[in-house]
């Protein structure tokens, strides 16, 4: 496995087979995490295609698994009320806040990593790492499964009604439970190009 681009001579077949197979199948989660932070997914693309690229270009060390992710995605379009801000101040302003939250995301983890906060993760309980990763798991779905059915996100927030708790309608998890729910149980509703395409993705993953 050779560890860096410029070492092209000894690439094996196997080396461009699995370097192509992780950017084709990349790409969906670029675009499907750039959407579940509330922007268009071809910002994942531009946003997240570059960085990689370049990167390619400093190692190639088998060790490193560098790429996108879908918890900060969640994280802040929970904690930043992204929906609320994206239709009061617009797309534009919302990727800006996001860019930045995103920066100091990545400040906070190289501080918490310089301070030794990994060891931490040695004493946590095994029943509440697999309860975090099933409601990591159920909370990812839930935000991505009706946009694999639904040609615009906007789509199915225009036909399906949150019902409303103690004066107001349902926020955060709770909506997005409700939505995945509400998608499942209407496949009449489901745009048939975003199946096929849901589909073919999954067959290619």
């Amino acid at each position: 496995m050779p560890r860096s681009i410029h070492e092209w001579r000894h690439w094996s077949i196997g080396d461009v087979i699995a370097g192509t197979t992780i950017a084709v199948t990349s790409l969906p989660q670029y675009i499907a995490y750039a959407e579940l932070a509330g922007l268009s997914g071809y910002r994942g693309i531009a946003a997240s295609g570059p960085p990689l690229v370049f990167f390619a270009f400093l190692t190639g060390n088998p060790c490193l698994s560098i790429g996108v992710t879908s918890i900060t995605a969640l994280m802040a379009i929970s904690d930043l009320k992204g929906g609320e801000y994206k239709e009061l101040y617009g797309e534009e302003a919302w990727e800006n806040v996001l860019g930045m939250y995103s920066v100091m995301v990545g400040v906070a983890s190289v501080v918490l990593a310089m301070l030794g906060a990994a060891q931490l993760v040695k004493h946590i309980p095994g029943p509440v790492k697999a309860g975090w990763k099933l409601g990591f798991a159920l909370c990812a779905f839930g935000a991505q499964a009706p946009s694999a059915a639904f040609a615009h996100a906007a789509t199915l927030k225009r036909i399906c009604t949150l019902p409303h708790l103690h004066g107001s309608p349902l926020q955060g998890g709770a909506a997005t439970m409700y939505r995945l729910g509400w998608t499942l149980t209407h496949p009449h509703y489901w745009d048939a190009e975003a199946v096929l395409f849901s589909v073919m993705t999954l067959l290619i993953v």
